[in-house]
């Protein structure tokens, strides 16, 4: 693999529109880097844990702003990973986009409960 290929750039996005502010990180390679990241359309928050239990998914946000959820990454507490699924499902983005163009995006998206 290319030293261009393997590096990684990261990107922190915090979304103070919504109420519980998830945090977003994405990873791509440097050529990629011209690619404008998804942004937050509708969050949903999680029921049914406390406030400081919180669930990292790692996600494809696909062309038309739904998520593909293809894993999960961490959890607080692995009884509320379903809840914290149904909630990912619903949410929806402003696609990535390429040349203006859009484009399907992996990203790591880090929701927390709503007691």
């Amino acid at each position: 693999m290319s030293r261009s290929i393997g590096r990684v750039v990261s990107l922190c996005l915090t979304f103070a529109a919504v109420a519980f502010q998830p945090t977003l990180s994405a990873r791509t390679s440097a050529q990629e880097s011209h690619v404008t990241p998804p942004i937050v359309v509708k969050a949903v928050s999680a029921t049914g844990g406390k406030k400081t239990d919180r669930v990292t998914f790692d996600c494809t946000i696909l062309d038309d702003g739904t998520v593909s959820i293809i894993g999960i990454l961490k959890s607080s507490d692995a009884r509320l990973n379903d809840a914290a699924t149904e909630a990912m499902k619903q949410w929806l983005f402003k696609p990535a986009t390429r040349d203006g163009k859009p484009v399907p995006f992996r990203i790591a998206v880090e929701i927390s409960f709503k007691p």
